[in-house]
C-alpha cells in the first residue's frame, strides 16, 4: 500500500503530533508498505529529503502555536507525489497541508482520513477575543475539516466525545479511538541519569520531578511552580524540559516566588536526547488539561516514572490512581500523592507498574495495526462505491 501523511509541522519540530507521524510510518514502513510524509518547511524553500517532502511557509504562530501558512504555488515537488501515486492520503492537521491533501484527494480520487490532534477548544486564547466565540470557531472549522473526510481517527475517548458533541460520528462517519503509541527501546537506557543530574546540580538523595513539553499558557506549569512553593520541602526540585512563548512568564513568576534553584529550566531538547531527561527524574508531573492524549504520560511510563497530574478525560486507563501514578484536583490532593512519592520503594514499585502497564497497551506496533485496519477498511469501501459509480 502506497500511504502519503501530510502535516503542517514535522521533524526537527518535536510536539506529540511529530511524535504520532515518526511512529506510526516507521513502523508501516517495517510491515512493508510504502510511505511519504508531505509537511511545511521552516523557512521559505521546498526540499525533498528521502521520504519527506518540505513545501515553503511563513510563520504564523500568532494565530496557533507553531502555526505555518504554504506559500501557494505549485511546484515540481507536489507533481512527483501525484506521478507516485499514493492509494490513501492521512492528514494530521487542520490548516495548509490539510488543503493541500484534500486537493491531492480530489485530484487522484483516494480516500483521506484524518487523525484529529488537537482539541482547539483549549486554545482559544491564541485565535478569538474570548472564550465562548473561540469554541464556536473550533467547533464550525472541526465539522468542515471532518465532512470531506472518509475517518476520523480519535487519540483518545475524550477526543471521540468532542467529535460527537460537534455533531461527528452520529451522522455515520467512522470514527475510532486509536493511541498513539510509543517505543519503549529509547527509554530503557539510564546510563545518562547521574551525568544529567549532576550538570543540574541534583544530589541522588533529591526527589526530582521532570515536565516535558512546550511552554505554552494552556499547559498550566504556572499551578505546578505555585504548587512547588506551597509544598516548600527541600528534598523535592523540578526540571522543565522544553521551551514556547510562556517560557519568559513562567520563569519570571518562579523568581518572584523565590524557587531558585527548586525550579530549572533545561530549554528545548532535541526529540532524539529527550528520553534521557525522564531516566533522570523520580516523578513525573503535569498539570495540562489541554491535551488530546498526551504522548509526555506514556513517555513518562516507558521511563518507569510514576505519573502526578491533574486529572484529565484523556487519562482514562493512562493513569490508574495507587498503581502508576495519581491525578488530582486540588492542592490538597497534588501535596498528599507528592508526600507519598517522596518514599523511594513506593516509587519504584509504581514504576515498574508504569512500564508495564504502557508496554501493554500503548506499543508503537499495535498503534500502527490498528491504523493499518482502518487504512484497509476505508480503500475497501472506497472500491465498493467506485464500482457501483
Amino acid at each position: 500500500m502506497k500511504i502519503l501523511i501530510t502535516s503542517d509541522c514535522y521533524l526537527p519540530m518535536v510536539n506529540g503530533v511529530v511524535t504520532s507521524i515518526q511512529q506510526l510510518s516507521d513502523n508501516l514502513r517495517a510491515m512493508g508498505h510504502e510511505v511519504k510524509i508531505l509537511t511545511l518547511a521552516i523557512g521559505m524553500k521546498n526540499s525533498v529529503e528521502g521520504d519527506v517532502t518540505s513545501l515553503a511557509s511563513m510563520n504564523v504562530n500568532f494565530i496557533y502555536p507553531d502555526a505555518r501558512l504554504r506559500i501557494p504555488k505549485y511546484n515540481d515537488e507536489i507533481k512527483k507525489i501525484i506521478e507516485w501515486k499514493p492509494d490513501l492520503i492521512h492528514s494530521q492537521s487542520e490548516f495548509s497541508s490539510y488543503l493541500i491533501a484534500k486537493r491531492l484527494a480530489k485530484r487522484l480520487q483516494v480516500p483521506m482520513i484524518h487523525t484529529y490532534h488537537t482539541v482547539y477548544e483549549d486554545y482559544t486564547h491564541y485565535f478569538s477575543p474570548s472564550k465562548k466565540l473561540g469554541k464556536k470557531i473550533a467547533a464550525s472549522g472541526t465539522r468542515w475539516v471532518c465532512k470531506k473526510t472518509k475517518a476520523v481517527i480519535a487519540p483518545t475517548e475524550k477526543v471521540r466525545k468532542m467529535l460527537e458533541r460537534y455533531g461527528i460520528g452520529p451522522d455515520g462517519k467512522l470514527v475510532p479511538v486509536i493511541p498513539t503509541g510509543i517505543d519503549p527501546a529509547p527509554f530503557n537506557d539510564r546510563s545518562k541519569r547521574d551525568e544529567i543530574r549532576e550538570h543540574f546540580g541534583i544530589s541522588p538523595d533529591i526527589c526530582l520531578l521532570v515536565a516535558v513539553g512546550r511552554l505554552g499558557k494552556e499547559k498550566n506549569y504556572e499551578e505546578v511552580l505555585r504548587y512547588l512553593k506551597q509544598f516548600d520541602d527541600p528534598r523535592v526540585r523540578l526540571l522543565l524540559v522544553g521551551d514556547g512563548p510562556d517560557r519568559s512568564r513562567l520563569e519570571k513568576l518562579a523568581a518572584e516566588l523565590e524557587l531558585g534553584d527548586r525550579a530549572v529550566f533545561a530549554g528545548m531538547i532535541p526529540h532524539k536526547e529527550v528520553a534521557p531527561y525522564y531516566t533522570a527524574a523520580d516523578l513525573f508531573v503535569c498539570a495540562s488539561s489541554s491535551e488530546t492524549q498526551g504522548l509526555t504520560y506514556l513517555e513518562a511510563e516507558a521511563a518507569g516514572l510514576p505519573v502526578l497530574c491533574r486529572r484529565d478525560d484523556c487519562l482514562s486507563g493512562v493513569i490508574i490512581n495507587g498503581e502508576n501514578g495519581w491525578q488530582y484536583d486540588t492542592y490538597e490532593e497534588f501535596a498528599d500523592y507528592l508526600t507519598k512519592m517522596l518514599d523511594p520503594e513506593l516509587r519504584a514499585k509504581m514504576g515498574e507498574s508504569a512500564k508495564t502497564h504502557m508496554e501493554a497497551h500503548y506499543s508503537a506496533t499495535a498503534f500502527a495495526k490498528k491504523v493499518l485496519a482502518i487504512y484497509e477498511s476505508v480503500l475497501a469501501d472506497h472500491a465498493a462505491q467506485t464500482t457501483k459509480s
